[in-house]
């Protein structure tokens, strides 16, 4: 058995929402002014663009660059993302954060935490690090790093015991320091 497995970082906006995120048990991204029952869940990438051009026509900095990562997040967050895959939070490319699994559907929440966390999936943490990097485990364990770019990205497929051997082996480096 094999595990998809997605990389996030939870700071939309120019905002950390990380300890919110492990707190609530949840990932997310902004985007807020896309309606995602209307123009994202189960839309093509296509209509999510045009939700995008509807809810921020005409503001200075809603260019290409802009609407192409907007596209992108939702897609993934609200489409691709399923319950069951795994997830790691990083914290520019040699920080990891925590690992989880996702447990429940897309949800839209238009004006909810600033609404920089509008397009949400609930998360299962399996291991916290906060403070702490659990960046060398996962490099051990999966034998990858982070690559540069989107704020969420596919990281790929891992087998069933590597990632619970990875998982065991985050926990005891977390423990170490107890």
């Amino acid at each position: 058995m094999k595990h998809d497995v997605w990389v996030l970082v939870l700071a939309p906006g120019d905002k950390d929402y990380s300890d919110f995120c492990f707190d609530t048990g949840i990932i997310g991204t902004g985007w807020a002014s896309v309606d995602g029952y209307h123009h994202v869940l189960a839309k093509s990438e296509q209509e999510i663009g045009q939700g995008y051009d509807l809810a921020y026509s005409g503001e200075d900095w809603a260019d290409n660059d802009n609407r192409n990562k907007a596209i992108y997040a939702l897609n993934k967050i609200a489409n691709e993302i399923k319950t069951g895959d795994k997830v790691l939070i990083r914290k520019g490319n040699k920080k990891l954060l925590a690992v989880g699994e996702v447990t429940g559907d897309y949800k839209f929440k238009k004006n909810w935490v600033g609404r920089d966390l509008s397009h949400i999936r609930d998360v299962r943490y399996t291991a916290i690090a906060r403070e702490q990097n659990l960046f060398d485990i996962m490099v051990k364990h999966l034998g990858k790093q982070f690559s540069m770019g989107h704020t969420i990205y596919y990281f790929g497929e891992i087998d069933h015991s590597v990632w619970g051997g990875f998982v065991e082996g985050c926990r005891d480096k977390l423990m170490e320091t107890l």
